[in-house]
């Protein structure tokens, strides 16, 4: 969207050029604001319609500057990270009072005897996070090495 400070511009220089030997041109205009020729023909025939200017945002998270890189993720993003944001989040939020996953009987699963045991290993693994304030456990070195095997 073209800001309309720069409409307003073309609007003033379309209205301020007179005949003679100083006269700006629709394509001189436009190389001077930094706009195309089809803009300024269509401000100057009354083509093109009044958009309303952005409002301010007043989000702590809008993007601003160029795209740097996460000094906590690494990921290259507008600063803040909304990445990082949204797992300080999650890492603080808690469950309300009363409020407990549901259970597999909960859910009525029928699952299949190896997809049973992957889903019960993988709850497993989601239980200790929950617990840890949703940071991932390191496994021990004689895990490790028992998975490369």
């Amino acid at each position: 969207m073209i800001d309309p400070l720069i409409i307003t511009e073309v609007r003033r220089l379309l209205a301020t050029r007179k005949p003679g030997p100083e006269w700006l041109s629709n394509r001189a205009i436009a190389r001077r604001v930094g706009i195309s020729r089809g803009t300024v023909d269509a401000v100057a025939l009354g083509r093109r319609p009044d958009y309303p200017p952005r409002p301010d945002s007043d989000d702590p998270l809008a993007e601003s500057g160029p795209k740097q890189r996460c000094p906590t993720c690494g990921g290259q993003v507008f600063l803040p990270c909304r990445l990082c944001a949204a797992r300080a989040a999650l890492a603080s939020a808690t469950r309300p009072p009363g409020v407990e996953r549901a259970t597999p009987d909960d859910l009525n699963l029928k699952l299949r005897p190896n997809h049973q045991v992957r889903y019960e290993e993988v709850r497993e693994d989601r239980e200790g996070i929950d617990q840890t304030a949703g940071q991932w456990e390191e496994p021990a070195a004689e895990e490790a090495g028992d998975e490369a095997a």
